[in-house]
């Protein structure tokens, strides 16, 4: 993590200097979960540079609540794992139970305690030694899901169909396999007959780990890959 002599200069000045506007897209909303309250103001003003707007919530209790009340107005969760009232990793279901599902960056230096069940959901993992230049664009990537350009790559190296890119394109984008059904008119089964065939296809258990292979697909297309498992 950056030192708190760091932090402290990050939070005066807000950010580093840009070396390019390629950030600078139309503003997108962050649920930033930290109790560290130097880390989450540092951050917090220098992401705003990047078109980030992080609104904070230092306990599980009050991110739940957010989320609750909220939860639709973000695109991405920013989640630290080690709060006062709780694990980051509780969180993970409720954030996965809203429709559109914003996108979540785990945002820790103790990566490596990241409960094993974690691993099913549609997670991309940042330590927060990282500029935040690079962390505005993974959270862009996050809420967004990924480039279509980098799915229809994905897509023919692991030889999907169209109809299998479109319903990967919904799933990744947040929409649950009955939005989908209902969007495609078609029945529910036939949704998860897809899914399934995609699974098999990317050598995945389901369509939550085709998700987050996709994204370290994307990742690795940007370079980025050093800040994923």
């Amino acid at each position: 993590m950056p030192t708190r002599l760091d932090l402290e200069q990050l939070a005066r000045t807000g950010t580093e200097t840009r070396e390019t506007d390629e950030n600078s897209e139309l503003p997108i909303r962050v649920l930033f979960v930290e109790d560290d309250q130097l880390c989450s103001r540092a951050f917090r003003r220098a992401l705003a540079h990047y078109g980030v707007d992080c609104i904070v919530a230092d306990t599980v209790s009050a991110a739940r609540r957010l989320l609750r009340e909220n939860g639709c107005c973000f695109d991405a969760v920013l989640l630290d794992l080690r709060l006062p009232d709780g694990r980051g990793e509780d969180l993970l279901a409720d954030i996965e139970g809203l429709s559109p599902q914003p996108g979540i960056v785990i945002f820790s230096d103790f990566l490596e305690d990241l409960r094993p069940e974690a691993a099913s959901y549609r997670t991309v993992q940042s330590s927060k030694q990282i500029a935040p230049g690079l962390l505005a664009t993974i959270l862009r990537l996050a809420a967004k899901g990924y480039a279509h350009s980098t799915l229809a790559r994905f897509s023919k190296q692991f030889g999907l169909s169209c109809k299998e890119a479109d319903i990967l394109n919904r799933v990744a984008g947040g929409t649950n396999p009955k939005q989908i059904a209902l969007d495609l008119d078609c029945s529910i089964q036939a949704v998860y007959a897809h899914l399934l065939r995609i699974g098999k296809k990317t050598d995945c258990d389901g369509y939550h780990e085709v998700v987050a292979k996709l994204f370290r697909f994307a990742c690795h297309a940007l370079g980025h890959s050093d800040w994923f498992s």
